[in-house]
């Protein structure tokens, strides 16, 4: 963690002394206005690219691992028996814990799975959903970077620090590979929120 963070203050010393990227907004200037429009949607759609990448690397990731046996946590498919038990009829329980499983866990979220695991009853649905979860979180870094800083280019450098940002990799694939963690869910969800509440 230390070496992170010093490679982390390190590498942000160039931008932090560059010129080119403003502390604060700058007031709106009429003959710049098509020029920030067409920055803001290319950094825009760079950042769509980048949650991409994210998405089909760590899935592949996540599939490798199941695909070759290499998922030995029980927790992992303990939530996608959840729900297949609730589609079936014998509640939110699991073989894993006795009882209901907000006996052990107030974990709700991965519910919302539900009409999609209709579909595609499979754990490989659910390893999907979170690593896009995941990724959807550099949406709302790119708008409340943009917004503070008024430049779409240091959005677009916070979005990728966002998806680079190993402890986001580690919710993602855990060091013990549990990897479906509802709580996941939660970053994505979180950071819209914090999005709206600056926004107003």
């Amino acid at each position: 963690f230390w070496q992170a963070t010093a490679l982390a203050g390190w590498l942000v010393q160039p931008f932090a002394m560059s010129p080119r990227l403003p502390v604060s907004p700058s007031p709106p200037h009429p003959a710049a206005s098509l020029t920030t429009f067409i920055s803001r949607h290319s950094s825009l759609k760079s950042v769509a690219v980048l949650i991409s990448i994210y998405v089909v690397v760590f899935t592949a990731m996540n599939w490798r691992l199941w695909f070759n046996l290499r998922i030995p946590h029980g927790d992992s498919a303990m939530y996608e028996e959840h729900l297949w038990n609730v589609w079936h009829g014998k509640g939110f329980r699991s073989y894993l814990d006795q009882g209901l499983f907000l006996g052990e866990h107030i974990q709700v979220i991965h519910l919302l799975l539900l009409p999609l695991h209709l579909i595609w009853p499979s754990h490989l649905l659910m390893e999907l959903c979170e690593s896009t979860a995941l990724a959807l979180g550099a949406i709302p870094i790119f708008r409340m970077t943009q917004r503070s800083t008024g430049s779409a280019r240091a959005g677009l450098l916070m979005s990728a620090a966002y998806l680079l940002y190993f402890p986001l990799h580690f919710l993602d694939i855990e060091i013990d590979l549990k990897t479906f963690r509802p709580e996941s869910f939660c970053v994505p969800f979180f950071l819209f929120a914090f999005e709206a509440m600056e926004e107003g």
